[in-house]
């Protein structure tokens, strides 16, 4: 854990992540909520319906990538694997929301022409998330269920049904003839960037 730990924090401090530390080293990143997510010794702590945390305090006017994740630890764990792909640090933004929680209209009217990117795991509830959130940054409200195998979308006056195993995020958008406007990153292990993070 102490490896990743100063992995995590030399990571934080190259891209000016909005965090600071406990006396024990645990770093720590508040949410607009007032409560904590929590990586350190005694492992990731993520709170329940805590709002938002956003990156950096920046000038989203040179905002020109949105990053939207689970935690802060998913941005962290996405930038080790690809650092590389982004020269200029300041033009991104990363976003970590709550799966209660709709994106923050406070900030979309302000990143409207930043280009969207989805940082979510393969497991079926962060492909729901995730479909969550696009229709919601969409301004479309979208409820499921689930019957047996099938997930049930119910959007405008419409009901899409597909199986839990077919489920994606772009077959979603392709099935409800809705155009995608997002890039989705999928980490190599096909479960979260954090998991191979942690188990590198």
């Amino acid at each position: 854990m102490f490896s990743v730990l100063s992995a995590a924090r030399e990571i934080c401090e190259s891209y000016a992540f909005s965090f600071r530390t406990d006396i024990s080293g645990t770093l720590i990143f508040d949410y607009n909520s007032g409560l904590s997510e929590h990586f350190g010794k005694d492992g990731h702590l993520i709170p329940i319906s805590a709002g938002f945390w956003c990156s950096r305090m920046v000038d989203l006017n040179i905002v020109r990538q949105v990053f939207v994740c689970l935690s802060a630890m998913d941005a962290i764990a996405f930038l080790h694997f690809n650092a590389g792909r982004f020269n200029r640090s300041e033009e991104l933004l990363f976003i970590a929301i709550n799966p209660g929680r709709n994106y923050p209209q406070e900030l979309s009217k302000e990143l409207r022409k930043a280009k969207i990117n989805v940082l979510l795991g393969n497991d079926l509830l962060d492909i729901l998330h995730a479909i969550r959130f696009c229709m919601d940054y969409r301004g479309i409200k979208v409820c499921f269920t689930l019957q047996d195998e099938l997930v049930v979308f119910s959007f405008y006056d419409h009901s899409l049904f597909i199986p839990q195993h077919e489920l994606a995020l772009r077959r979603f958008f392709l099935l409800a003839k809705i155009r995608p406007f997002f890039r989705q990153y999928v980490p190599k292990s096909k479960i979260s960037f954090l998991h191979d993070f942690l188990n590198q």
